[in-house]
Order: C-alpha cells, then sequence, then structure tokens
C-alpha cells in the first residue's frame, strides 16, 4: 500500500498490521483503535487524522507529516518519529517509552499526561507545547527547544536535558531529581515548588528563574549564571501577569 491515496477513509476494524504505507495520503483518515504495530509510515502524510488509542507499537513515522493528528490514548512505545512533523497534535494520554523522536516537530502538542519515558527527544522542538502532567524519566531531550513548554507537574527525573532552550518554561512543582541540566538555558523560567535535588545545573543560565520553594539539596551550581534568580516570594506583578 505505498503511496496510497486513503485520505477521508474510514478504516476501523482493517487489519493494518506491519503494512507499509509509507508516502500514503492518510489526511483526516479515521484509523481509531487500529493495531497498526510495525506499520511503515515513512513520508506518509497523517494531518488531522483520528489514530486515537491505536496501536503503534515499534511503527515506522519517519518523516511523516501530522499537524493536528489525534494520538490521544495511542500506544507509540518503541516507535520511531524521526524528523517527523506533530505540531498542533494531540498526544494526550499516549505512551511514548523508548521512542525516537530525534529532531521532531512538537511544536504546540497538547501531550498531558503522556508517558515519554526513555524516549529520545534530542534535537527537537517542543516549544509552547502542554505536557502538564507528563512523564519524560530518564528522557533524553538533550539540545532541544521548549521554550515557553507547560511542564507542571511533569515528571524529569534522571532526564538528559543539556544544553536545551527553556526560558520561559513553566517547570512549577516538576519532579527534576538527578536530572541533567548542564548549558541549559533557564532564563525567566518557572520552577517554583519544583525538585531539583542532586540535579546538575552546572554552567545553566538562571537569569531571571523562579526558584521560589525549590527543593536545591545536593544541586550543582557550578558556574551558573543566577543573576537575578528569584528564591523569595514571587512579587504580586510578576504573580499576576
Amino acid at each position: 500500500m505505498v503511496g496510497a491515496c486513503l485520505a477521508y477513509r474510514r478504516l476501523v476494524g482493517v487489519t493494518l498490521r506491519g503494512t507499509n504505507l509509507s508516502g500514503a495520503d492518510l489526511f483526516q483518515a479515521d484509523l481509531t483503535q487500529m493495531d497498526l504495530t510495525s506499520a511503515l509510515f515513512v513520508d506518509a502524510d497523517l494531518s488531522e487524522a483520528n489514530l486515537s488509542w491505536t496501536q503503534l507499537i515499534s511503527a515506522d513515522l519517519t518523516h511523516a507529516t501530522a499537524i493536528r493528528t489525534n494520538f490521544s490514548g495511542a500506544d507509540l512505545s518503541r516507535a520511531r518519529l524521526v524528523k517527523a512533523n506533530l505540531s498542533l497534535a494531540n498526544l494526550s494520554w499516549a505512551r511514548l517509552e523508548y521512542a525516537d523522536l530525534t529532531g521532531c516537530c512538537l511544536s504546540r502538542v497538547t501531550a498531558q499526561k503522556a508517558n515519554f519515558t526513555n524516549a529520545i527527544i534530542s534535537a527537537s522542538s517542543l516549544r509552547e507545547a502542554n505536557l502538564v502532567g507528563s512523564k519524560l524519566i530518564s528522557a533524553e531531550v538533550k539540545e532541544s527547544n521548549v521554550f515557553r513548554t507547560n511542564l507542571e507537574h511533569c515528571w524529569l527525573c534522571g532526564a538528559d536535558l543539556r544544553g536545551a532552550n527553556m526560558i520561559s518554561a513553566n517547570l512549577r512543582y516538576a519532579n527534576l531529581s538527578g536530572a541533567n541540566l548542564s548549558n541549559a538555558v533557564l532564563k525567566d523560567a518557572d520552577l517554583t515548588s519544583a525538585c531539583l535535588k542532586n540535579a546538575n545545573l552546572s554552567g545553566a543560565i538562571l537569569n531571571g528563574t523562579i526558584l521560589y520553594k525549590a527543593n536545591l539539596e545536593g544541586t550543582n551550581l557550578t558556574l551558573a549564571n543566577i543573576k537575578n534568580a528569584i528564591f523569595d516570594a514571587v512579587p504580586k506583578e510578576m504573580a499576576s501577569k
């Protein structure tokens, strides 16, 4: 089915496990709750398609376009999404354990309560994404764009965030214990009540970062820039913004 035109089609109940759909047009297709384990979607267009609660374990979506696609509740564990475009997609409650999202565009995605444990999200864009309550335990997010990303209440224990651009990110109540944020840029980020126990922030830029009530026990701040960092109660004029 390489290059097949399946746009607007309702494929619910069709067996496509392991099927090669590389280059296929699946725009606004309905693949709800299907078993697409190990299927190939290389260079496929899945924009605005519905893949909610679909099995995509070990599927290959390299270079796929999935703008505004609904992946809510989908199982993408061990899937390959290298350089795929998932901007504005819905990944809430999705499973992406051990998935490879290297160079992936995840700008402005909604991924609340998603599971990215041990996923590779390096050199990717999570700009202005909503990941509230998600798990990124031991995830590799180094050199990624996390500008203005909402990571409130997220689990980032042991995550690799080296060199990440986290300017203005919301990390309130996030668990970053043991995380590596060396040389990360956290300018104007909000880490109110975040847990940074034994985290590595050596060389990080914390200019204007809010660290009010943050747990800094054992945190490595060697050569970190903490100019204008806020450790006391946030001024009312800032809290109202």
